[in-house]
């Protein structure tokens, strides 16, 4: 049983894992061509979003639905340096399956080439996105590092670095490190586009609202 529990929350091996046979499985049942291009970009794209979105909205926004998702973060924020799990194994398969259960469902079951070839390379490119996202996390806060030292001192990974442990420092004191409240770890500049095109804003006031609806829905008259 404890090994089972050290599997479910290793942070970030298993997801690997998993990641990698969900893109061989992919590559064996789907169609590579050329509109798979397109496919792959709205993959990572669309990878960064749900990044973005469960990081800010469901590990750090405090409610009763999303409670697990919250409090399981804070073990990370509370020691970063041996807690690294973005989620648990039991939780990753089922929800990248709904995620990608579109692409999953042109693949399995339409015929037109182009089609699936373009969701081929959607799956293939949010599963490549979230390997990375697990590789590049551990990568920040653990002393075994996995890249090179080359690319960790470039520009482009140091940005990534600094903007993810400001996150920690403002989490832990309260000091405002960042011009932006950075949610998506990979990818700090989405960060910086959504705050610029005002969306932060609409989604600090939308989603308290939303959750609300939910939540009065749900715990009405308990």
């Amino acid at each position: 049983m404890e090994k089972l529990k050290k599997i479910n929350d290793d942070g970030w091996i298993t997801s690997v894992i998993i990641c990698v046979i969900g893109i061989l499985i992919t590559f064996i049942f789907g169609k590579i061509n050329w509109y798979s291009l397109f496919g792959l970009t709205l993959g990572i794209i669309y990878e960064h979003v749900v990044e973005w979105f469960a990081h800010g909205w469901f590990q750090h926004y405090q409610n009763k639905i999303f409670k697990f998702f919250y409090w399981r973060h804070q073990r990370h924020h509370d020691d970063s340096s041996s807690h690294h799990a973005l989620q648990p194994i039991s939780i990753l398969i089922p929800v990248i399956i709904v995620i990608l259960f579109p692409f999953i469902l042109i693949v399995g079951f339409f015929k037109n080439t182009l089609l699936v070839g373009f969701a081929t390379g959607s799956i293939i490119g949010f599963l490549f996105a979230h390997i990375y996202l697990n590789l590049l996390h551990f990568d920040i806060h653990s002393k075994k590092k996995i890249f090179p030292a080359f690319f960790r001192k470039t520009s482009y990974f140091q940005k990534i670095y600094t903007e993810h442990i400001n996150h920690h420092i403002e989490h832990k004191t309260g000091i405002i490190k960042s011009r932006y409240r950075v949610y998506s770890i990979s990818n700090p500049w989405l960060d910086i586009l959504l705050d610029k095109l005002g969306i932060n804003a609409k989604v600090d006031k939308l989603y308290p609202l939303f959750i609300k609806f939910i939540e009065d829905k749900i715990y009405h008259g308990r």
